[in-house]
């Protein structure tokens, strides 16, 4: 049995494809190929604030693979780093069962997604959570979309998707060494400052 937590973002869901063709749906199809019985549960947060106030109170240590997929909305730089490092905190110490998923293509506004794309990365290793860099596997070509739509992914961009998150979870496992459950990452003392702040005015 396999147990997988998903914070999806609005192509999480596959819109305008078959529900058998998102990813979430062919990763656990491949899971049980494997002789896995996957058990999926999902949450589609609005924005990376709601994201973070729901993951903080969830049981993640019961889950072999949380998948961080949201949206990024129209947040200014500073802001999308604020609030991801919020949530990346949250997932902190499972991080050795976590993915991010780096910004998902559009047809236009790619000089967003670049930008986005290098601050998701920049607070994923200050935060050592391992990252799917969607860039390296989407593109913008016709073929990663739906006809007539610039943001819905097409059945093999999903299928290209669950491929990458099913060969994560394997090096997960395979990776050396267990990492300890309290091990701050050193290099951002900035972040964990925010991060311990914030929880604490919250408490």
């Amino acid at each position: 049995m396999i147990s997988i937590l998903l914070l999806g973002g609005r192509q999480a869901s596959g819109p305008g494809l078959a529900a058998e063709n998102s990813y979430i749906a062919q990763l656990t199809r491949r899971f049980r190929a494997d002789g896995l019985q996957p058990t999926v549960h999902t949450f589609y947060p609005i924005d990376l604030k709601e994201a973070g106030n729901w993951l903080k109170l969830q049981p993640l240590a019961l889950y072999d693979l949380v998948v961080l997929q949201p949206d990024f909305g129209s947040l200014s730089s500073g802001i999308l780093r604020q609030q991801l490092s919020i949530l990346l905190g949250h997932v902190h110490m499972v991080r050795h069962r976590t993915v991010l998923i780096t910004p998902l293509p559009q047809r236009t506004r790619k000089r967003l997604r670049t930008k986005r794309r290098a601050i998701c990365l920049g607070v994923a290793r200050r935060w050592v959570i391992p990252c799917l860099d969607t860039s390296a596997v989407l593109q913008a070509g016709d073929e990663f979309f739906q006809v007539g739509t610039d943001e819905n992914l097409s059945a093999v961009a999903h299928e290209l998707l669950a491929s990458e998150l099913h060969d994560a979870y394997y090096n997960l496992l395979m990776a050396d060494g267990q990492p300890s459950a309290d091990d701050l990452p050193s290099e951002a003392p900035a972040w964990r400052r925010y991060f311990y702040s914030y929880m604490t005015t919250r408490r």
